[in-house]
């Protein structure tokens, strides 16, 4: 037999040299997450990422369904803008993010243009948020200081530039301590969740403050 291949046509016809005809392209069918429509594949193939405005958002959403000026009402009574940044414009724009990678949804129209689009979280919202708590609880990460970018550009400041600078930020630091304090009696008594984070917040402020009570010179016990 030759070495080319020989390939039966339509009539039992042989062929030389012709490439056999690919059986026709099944299309992939995905499966579809009933909360949201979206994607199954898309998302166990695309690990979500969430930004620490985007977790905020999305957690609150999982604690209940909310509509946009609900959020940002939370967002306000519980002090969130002290330790994630979001802008007072920005909840819409993450609510618009969220829905759009099948994080939060709505189950129902609105029954007028004038009405609140309540969002819900899906399953795939939630498990996002779950997981995005853990990493950002599990791994340190660098977090961009801008005290670090001055310290670095001290050779252009006078030492008294320099002290008077610190004593400035040692005062603005102790108005901020006493804001949080108050915050944090004003909620109590605190959700576990709560707890923490102002328990975190306030070691960080107090452990800047001793640092700059010894650049200033001033006794810690002064600082009380």
């Amino acid at each position: 037999m030759s070495a080319e291949r020989v390939v039966r046509g339509r009539a039992g016809e042989s062929t030389k040299g012709r490439r056999a005809a690919l059986p026709p392209r099944v299309p992939r069918v995905e499966r579809r997450l009933p909360e949201s429509g979206f994607s199954l594949f898309q998302y166990q193939n695309r690990p979500v990422e969430l930004t620490p405005a985007e977790l905020t958002v999305l957690d609150l959403i999982v604690e209940r369904p909310r509509h946009g000026y609900d959020l940002e009402q939370v967002i306000e009574q519980r002090g969130v803008r002290q330790w994630t940044d979001i802008g007072f414009s920005s909840v819409y724009y993450l609510l618009t993010k969220l829905e759009e990678r099948g994080l939060v949804h709505l189950p129902e129209a609105p029954a007028t243009a004038k009405s609140r689009r309540v969002f819900h979280a899906t399953r795939a919202g939630g498990q996002a948020a779950e997981r995005g708590a853990l990493a950002l609880i599990r791994e340190p990460r660098p977090v961009p200081h801008p005290l670090l970018a001055g310290l670095a550009q001290l050779p252009l400041l006078s030492e008294r530039e320099y002290a008077g600078a610190l004593r400035a930020r040692l005062a603005q630091l102790e108005e901020r301590i006493t804001a949080v304090r108050e915050a944090e009696q004003a909620q109590s008594p605190l959700a576990p969740a709560a707890r923490e984070v102002f328990s975190y917040s306030l070691s960080l402020l107090e452990a800047e403050r001793s640092w700059l009570a010894v650049r200033v010179r001033v006794p810690d016990d002064e600082q009380d």
